[in-house]
C-alpha cells in the first residue's frame, strides 16, 4: 500500500541520516535479537538493510551477493578507512 511505502521510505531515510557509530548500535541490536522477530522487528530489519545497501559506508563484508545481512558473522563494529569523517570513509565489518 501507498501508506507502507511511505513508512517504509521515511525509516530507510532516518537510518542514513544516522552516524555510522550509530548504525552499528543498531546492526547489533538486531544480531542479538536474531530469531525474536514480530512484524514490527521485521519490518525495522528490512528499512535498515535497504539503508545499508543505499549508504555510502562501505558493508562488502556484511552484506550478501542477495544484499542481506551476513547475521552469522556478527557481532559487528565500524572503522574508519579514509581522511574525512564522510561516511563513504567508514566500513562495518564483522568484529572476528
Amino acid at each position: 500500500t501507498k501508506d507502507a511505502t511511505e513508512s517504509f521510505e521515511r525509516r530507510v531515510v532516518a537510518y542514513l541520516q544516522m552516524p555510522p557509530a550509530i548504525m552499528v548500535v543498531v546492526l547489533n541490536f538486531h544480531f542479538k535479537q536474531r530469531g525474536f522477530f514480530n512484524q514490527s522487528r521485521l519490518f525495522d530489519l528490512r528499512c535498515f538493510t535497504e539503508a545499508l545497501r543505499r549508504s555510502l559506508i562501505d558493508t562488502s563484508k556484511i552484506l550478501s551477493e542477495k544484499g542481506r545481512i551476513v547475521m552469522d558473522d556478527g557481532p559487528f563494529r565500524s572503522e574508519f578507512k579514509g581522511m574525512g569523517n564522510m561516511n563513504s570513509d567508514w566500513k562495518i565489518i564483522p568484529v572476528k
